[in-house]
């Protein structure tokens, strides 16, 4: 497997001035796929510059393709001589960006880390989507989350990310960021952005109705039917408002929720029964036929 980028010119210019005459060797052995040159050159230097050595075993592992390995070699090249320090950043992003495309998520966490130890600035946004998605699926949403807003700093687009993102900020109970994002995507064109964004409202809505904030499930409920969509939710939004201004005492309130309710649920649905359920019970009859 071969891979152009590793091989790079104003090093071996500056090797050469230097005197670094074995480096200049091992990457043309590299280039010419000698491995056996290769780990001859590495052999004879690998106690004087271990990591210079490791950096180099790390692009013969990656050229074989045996990217763990690689990954292992590049770490034991940390902290790497000022000289390789843009090289070896430009290879672990190489290995990156090929391990994630090859489903090999350890190696390529490893790599993307890595890069964002050495040279924040260098991390692209696909390794930071990639980091936020690893993190969520470890649970660790606060780096998850750190992740996501790197991304977005980085470019990144928020409709390439609302499906995961929004539940995120939803978990965490992030309202303010939440409706900030939803509301800048400005139209709902694309409807995976609408569906996360009004889905991720409602589990916040209820999350804070389980913990007794009345309050700002109201608020959220209501955002979410000023939105429109996505239509699946809105029966269970006004169900549940109706539920909320019951116990608040606002019976008029609850009813035209609960009636609403049943405009856009299934008639045979939970939700349609239990809105024809509190209606009757309100002494509300003219919806009460599914």
């Amino acid at each position: 497997m071969r891979f152009p980028g590793l091989w790079l010119g104003p090093l071996l210019l500056w090797m050469l001035a230097c005197g670094r005459g074995w480096e200049v060797e091992v990457q043309k052995a590299l280039e010419r796929g000698d491995r056996r040159a290769v780990e001859r050159l590495l052999y004879a230097h690998q106690d004087a510059e271990p990591r210079k050595v490791s950096y180099y075993r790390g692009q013969l592992y990656m050229r074989e393709g045996a990217f763990k390995n690689a990954l292992e070699q590049f770490l034991g090249a940390e902290p790497p001589p000022r000289e390789l320090r843009d090289s070896l950043v430009h290879a672990l992003h190489l290995l990156g960006d090929t391990a994630r495309k090859l489903r090999l998520e350890e190696v390529a966490r490893g790599a993307y880390e890595a890069v964002d130890r050495m040279a924040p600035e260098s991390l692209s946004v696909e390794g930071a989507r990639f980091l936020a998605r690893i993190y969520r699926q470890m649970e660790d949403l606060k780096r998850a989350r750190r992740y996501y807003e790197r991304y977005l700093a980085l470019g990144g687009a928020l409709r390439e990310i609302a499906g995961a993102y929004f539940p995120l900020l939803s978990d965490l109970g992030e309202e303010d960021t939440l409706v900030a994002l939803g509301d800048s995507l400005r139209t709902f064109e694309d409807a995976d952005a609408l569906w996360a964004y009004g889905n991720a409202l409602y589990d916040l809505a209820l999350q804070n109705l389980a913990e007794g904030d009345t309050a700002k499930a109201t608020r959220q409920l209501r955002r979410l039917l000023e939105l429109g969509g996505p239509e699946i939710l809105l029966d269970d939004a006004y169900l549940t408002l109706g539920e909320i201004e019951l116990t608040r005492g606002d019976t008029a309130g609850a009813v035209k929720a609960f009636q609403l309710a049943l405009t856009y649920a299934l008639p045979r649905s939970l939700t349609a029964r239990r809105a024809r359920a509190y209606l009757s019970r309100l002494g509300e009859t003219r919806f009460l036929q599914p």
